[in-house]
């Protein structure tokens, strides 16, 4: 007899090309514009109750060639900071993703150090399940 979650399914996120029943594709984009020497949330998402999240990949874009810093958090804690100019783009579903579980939130933020107005645009990918 088998042992386990009613809702397994082998293999990794990355790949599964076919979902599980209980698993959904999931997209989000978040756009802001960030004053010089200020830092603001460019994408949140807070985690449902009965749900679990695995983040798989994030882009993110802005119009500044200057240095500028990007978070991915979890809740109150950064899982990734990275410096980046103009783009950003990384795919975690090698690493196994960054799971979130219910009421934690994603968040993506930058602070800007340019001397001018920036605008960012991030879209975030991955999996939301439904825990049975």
């Amino acid at each position: 007899m088998a042992e386990g979650r009613q809702d397994y399914t082998w293999g990794v996120l990355q790949d599964n090309f076919v979902l599980g029943r209980y698993q959904a594709n999931w997209v989000k984009t978040g756009t802001a514009t960030i004053e010089p020497g200020d830092n603001g949330t460019i994408l949140e998402y807070p985690i449902p109750s009965g749900y679990k999240f695995f983040l798989t990949a994030v882009f993110l874009t802005c119009n500044s060639p200057h240095m500028n810093v990007m978070y991915i958090m979890k809740t109150l804690f950064p899982l990734l900071i990275k410096y980046f100019n103009m783009n950003y783009d990384t795919e975690f579903a090698s690493l196994g993703a960054f799971s979130y579980d219910a009421y934690d939130t994603l968040k993506v933020t930058s602070y800007n150090l340019d001397s001018v107005d920036v605008f960012y645009m991030a879209q975030a990918y991955g999996v939301l399940e439904k825990i049975v």
